[in-house]
């Protein structure tokens, strides 16, 4: 992988220097070196697992070269997945054929015989969709695993189901109302409520709400457990509100008491998909998000299709509201290489104003409103000439109009 010497000389000396010694009624025995050459809670041990699990990803790099296994292809553009790791969660997406079922045995198999991992097969699960239900247990038995079935659990986020459904935020709201209604808050200070509205707050519902869109009723159940709790101390019935919650959750340097909206905090964390599709054009989510919905052009286009997840439609109304589009209008593209910029509908020249805005007409009578800066021109001999096509012939009043734009 590419890691100095010196490193891992480093890491060698601390598996080949670890001793255990056991105790047995209160006195230790004689010390022994592990084989493995770790110990329990030894904190190279997440590291190390990292590097290992990395080489399943390698064997199966190694298997599409060869031609072994048929990756999954998404949207248009084809974009390969063929395997998602995150620790020792790992999901296999390939197309439904048993030739590619019988690669993932022989790789899971290969994978524990060299770097002595075993697989446990019993917390696997198996599915296919637009495969029959006799196809999928054949294949389930052939790798000795449990049929999956949807919607499921994946790194505590159901896949799946819709998240509009007020049954798919029952766990938090669950979880959030015991933290909150203890007997040992009751005299709790105000600050100290304040502070564990925020850290109950931040360390329950935020993954949830990090990629979910609440619906309101969510969003007005967990205000109003706050709500309780910050003004009585406790869940049990309903407590006078001194002061509107607005205020409440406004920032300190307002007057506030620095407790978050709800509301604004899912917003917030929902825009930030698309800045990060801005930045990270590179990775394989945004590549993937790009090749099936064309990216995030389709955040601000276009009616919403049949084919279009709950997550990028309600990301899309996210994008929409009011307060979004008046962000959106602080943002400047830089040209680069113009590939990635809508000549007409993005504000990428100064002033902060789209030409489409600043010369209507002429965007009116355009057969190019959806190209690219680099679409509609070219270098020709170290000099940048723009070919634009117009549906008729321009009128002797929009030859000025046309010259201010072509400057």
């Amino acid at each position: 992988m590419g890691f100095h010497d010196i490193w891992i000389g480093w890491n060698k000396g601390c598996l080949t220097s670890a001793s255990i010694s056991i105790l047995v009624n209160g006195s230790p025995t004689s010390e022994f070196k592990p084989q493995r050459g770790l110990r329990q809670r030894d904190p190279l041990a997440p590291l190390l697992f990292d590097l290992v699990a990395e080489g399943l990803t390698g064997m199966m790099r190694e298997a599409t070269i060869q031609d072994c296994f048929q990756s999954f292809f998404v949207g248009k553009n084809k974009v390969p997945v063929n395997i998602l790791q995150f620790a020792d969660d790992t999901i296999f997406f390939r197309e439904g054929s048993m030739d590619n079922v019988k690669v993932v045995k022989a790789i899971l198999r290969s994978y524990e015989m060299v770097f002595g991992l075993r697989i446990n097969f019993a917390k696997s699960q198996f599915g296919a969709i637009g495969q029959s239900e006799e196809w999928c247990c054949i294949a389930a038995d052939f790798l000795n695993c449990a049929m999956l079935h949807f919607p499921f659990c994946y790194l505590g986020l159901p896949i799946g189901i819709n998240p509009r459904r007020k049954v798919v935020w029952e766990p938090i709201i669950r979880k959030l109302e015991p933290r909150l209604n203890k007997s040992s808050h009751r005299s709790i200070s105000m600050a100290g409520r304040i502070t564990l509205i925020n850290v109950v707050l931040t360390t329950l519902p935020l993954f949830y709400l990090s990629f979910f869109r609440a619906p309101s009723a969510v969003i007005n159940r967990l205000t109003s457990i706050q709500r309780n709790f910050l003004w009585g101390g406790n869940l049990e019935g309903k407590k006078i509100a001194w002061v509107a919650w607005s205020q409440v959750c406004a920032s300190r340097e307002r007057g506030g008491l620095g407790i978050k909206d709800i509301k604004a905090l899912n917003n917030a964390l929902l825009i930030k998909w698309k800045w990060f599709m801005f930045q990270q054009t590179d990775q394989l989510w945004s590549q993937i998000l790009i090749s099936k919905y064309r990216g995030w052009r389709r955040l601000e286009e276009g009616p919403p299709k049949p084919h279009f997840s709950h997550w990028w439609y309600d990301l899309r109304s996210i994008n929409q509201h009011r307060s979004m589009a008046e962000v959106s209008k602080q943002f400047i593209w830089k040209l680069g290489r113009g590939d990635q910029i809508l000549l007409w509908e993005d504000s990428w020249v100064d002033g902060g104003i789209t030409l489409k805005e600043k010369y209507l007409e002429l965007y009116r009578i355009s057969l190019q409103r959806l190209q690219t800066v680099a679409d509609l021109g070219s270098f020709c001999e170290s000099r940048w000439e723009w070919k634009f096509s117009w549906r008729r012939n321009l009128f002797d009043n929009e030859m000025g109009i046309a010259s201010a734009f072509i400057d």
